[in-house]
């Protein structure tokens, strides 16, 4: 596993977001910025184990819980999109060694002839997962996902063996590749998808490309 620095509190999905969602919602997680306790990060279960009306997934003061580790191989299932079957995605997490609670996510969404990985950071309390990824694969064409999930440890080995949880993920085309960086509000991302999935651990080797 690599070894960083960076914090939890740093994840890319903070204050320098550049895309935003529904007015009222700015992080499109479908809970009202009145009431959103991380708004703007998406967190849809709006956890907030120690009840400081922070939520987990933006709170540098959220328990970390050490046991099970996230970091590793897995095949992810997301729902079938404009007829592709989005199954056995291979998907690596690496857990910082130095800070337990930063993680770097990588996808592997290649299919028949194209070339698509999203990368990105996000992190974990040990037992949820929150991340951002994209990809630039196209030089005209971005997208990017935003995950929150839940780990379970099925046979008690102290690690991650499966994944669920709920995504969103969106697009950008413009003629000028820099467009969909600097503008945030100007219509050039949509929402592509939304809904659930699922990521079960496999051999590292599956994550040959990443």
């Amino acid at each position: 596993m690599y070894k960083t620095m960076f914090l939890a509190a740093t994840l890319v999905m903070g204050p320098s977001i550049y895309l935003k969602g529904c007015p009222g919602d700015n992080d499109w997680d479908n809970v009202e910025d009145s009431v959103d306790n991380c708004v703007d990060l998406y967190n849809p279960a709006q956890g907030d184990e120690d009840g400081d009306g922070i939520g987990d997934a933006c709170d540098e003061d959220t328990p970390f819980h050490r046991g099970a580790d996230v970091g590793g191989c897995y095949f992810s299932d997301w729902p079938p999109l404009h007829g592709v079957n989005w199954e056995d995605r291979p998907t690596l997490i690496e857990q910082g060694d130095i800070d337990p609670t930063a993680i770097r996510v990588s996808i592997d969404w290649t299919a028949s002839d194209s070339d698509w990985i999203e990368t990105g950071t996000g992190s974990t309390n040990g037992e949820g997962i929150w991340f951002d990824i994209r990809d630039d694969h196209n030089p005209y064409f971005f997208t990017r996902t935003v995950v929150e999930a839940t780990g379970e440890d099925t046979d008690g080995d102290r690690v991650m063996d499966t994944l669920s949880g709920t995504y969103i993920m969106f697009t950008c085309e413009a003629e000028d590749p820099t467009t969909c960086e600097i503008f945030a509000d100007e219509g050039y991302w949509e929402l592509f998808a939304d809904g659930v999935f699922h990521a079960e651990r496999v051999n590292s080797m599956e994550c040959g490309r990443l």
